[in-house]
């Protein structure tokens, strides 16, 4: 069965035109270097990589394409090359000039990106800018300003906390649409959590209105055109919001204590939270591969030092190694939905990093630069690049 795989990024004001093909014998050399290091990166022979498709690029500066968050390049253009490789039936991006290349990663991980929080020096309410980059930790692109946690949502919009004094914060909604304005929807001491609807008309959130109060649900419409509503959370005696859903039947939130967490759910303006026996949100929980395989993601000490280990997992008890990555404690994994990707974040040499694992061939990426302040999570939107691979189309044996 022949699967084709077609892929087009987004364009940016500053693209240069995009040119005709060009022959792969006239960069054999500089497309020999980028085989023998996707062999070794994939740890296959060379003779396993093929080049599939060459096509002649002019680049706006020395990035060839795939600049890095808080790397310097050379301001002028240069004449290169986009490259699509193959290895184990799987398409892979190349950028090169003729001296030297870059590694886009599987073309497949195009499809998805990254968030982070990238600290502003002496920003006097610890907010940062809200960055979004490549899972290959390329092309990074400042989303909201001032900002110190956010939420994705499935249709690409994003909500976001910007804290505005010591006991006050601001709710911010950033539609899907590139072009659209973000919204204030409202204000309170904190928030713990905030989701939007499936059809993106809807918002909720969990706030605690004022010091000294309760936490309180409040919920309306994307687009003002009725006041919020809110309502007393009543969440079971010692437990705390940590997450929050809004899915086809109402909210579900996660609820943690010292000693246990939970889903509930409820629905807006009808009766209390009900704990649920088995719920996974979004890229989070048990990572069923199938009915035969799951995924393990956790943090073991290895001669005393932390390891962070991705193990495929089979009913039988049977484990299959896919990567491991020294030094990092654990603090979050999210699979995307293509079941291909995870992204995992934590503490590495005192610093919050992120990496994405390829489930495939175990190769490991990092996403994030070392100096992050918040969280890092999936986003389901590809990234911002000037770059068009236009109508790139790979056909796989299976």
């Amino acid at each position: 069965m022949k699967l084709c795989y077609h892929m087009a990024l987004y364009v940016s004001t500053l693209m240069s035109a995009l040119c005709a093909l060009a022959a792969t014998t006239e960069v054999s050399p500089i497309a020999d270097q980028c085989r023998e290091d996707l062999a070794q990166r994939l740890k296959v022979p060379a003779a396993d990589v093929t080049v599939e498709e060459v096509k002649a690029v002019t680049f706006p500066d020395g990035s060839l394409g795939l600049p890095r968050p808080g790397e310097m390049y050379t301001q002028a253009l240069v004449g290169g090359h986009t490259l699509i490789l193959k290895a184990r039936n799987w398409p892979y991006l190349y950028t090169a000039s003729a001296q030297t290349f870059r590694y886009g990663g599987p073309l497949d991980a195009w499809r998805f990106s990254a968030l982070y929080i990238e600290p502003i020096p002496q920003e006097a309410n610890l907010n940062g800018n809200l960055v979004q980059v490549s899972l290959a930790g390329t092309n990074p692109r400042m989303l909201l300003s001032e900002v110190n946690d956010f939420w994705p949502q499935p249709d690409g919009g994003i909500l976001a906390k910007r804290r505005t004094s010591r006991s006050g914060h601001d709710l911010l909604y950033r539609p899907a649409k590139p072009d659209a304005e973000t919204v204030r929807l409202g204000g309170a001491m904190d928030f713990a959590a905030a989701t939007t609807n499936a059809d993106a008309t809807r918002w909720a959130a969990i706030r605690r209105p004022r010091v000294g109060t309760d936490w309180e649900l409040a919920f309306g419409s994307l687009d003002g055109s009725e006041s919020a509503n809110v309502e007393p959370c009543d969440f079971p005696e010692g437990t705390r919001p940590a997450g929050l859903w809004w899915d086809e039947v109402g909210l579900v939130a996660l609820l943690v204590s010292d000693d246990i967490s939970g889903y509930y759910r409820k629905e807006p303006l009808e009766g209390g939270w009900e704990r649920l026996p088995h719920y996974a949100p979004p890229g989070a929980g048990d990572f069923v591969l199938s009915r035969s395989e799951t995924l393990d993601v956790e943090t073991v000490e290895v001669e005393g030092k932390p390891v962070t280990r991705i193990t495929r997992v089979w009913f039988t008890g049977d484990e299959n190694p896919v990567a491991t990555i020294e030094g990092l404690t654990l603090h979050a994994a999210c699979l995307d939905p293509g079941q291909r990707f995870v992204l995992v974040s934590g503490r590495q040499d005192d610093k919050l990093r992120a990496y994405t694992v390829d489930l495939v061939s175990g190769e490991v990426l990092p996403t994030t630069p070392a100096e992050v302040q918040g969280p890092v999570k999936l986003y389901p939107i590809p990234p911002h690049v000037w770059l068009e691979i236009a109508s790139v189309t790979v056909e796989r044996e299976e």
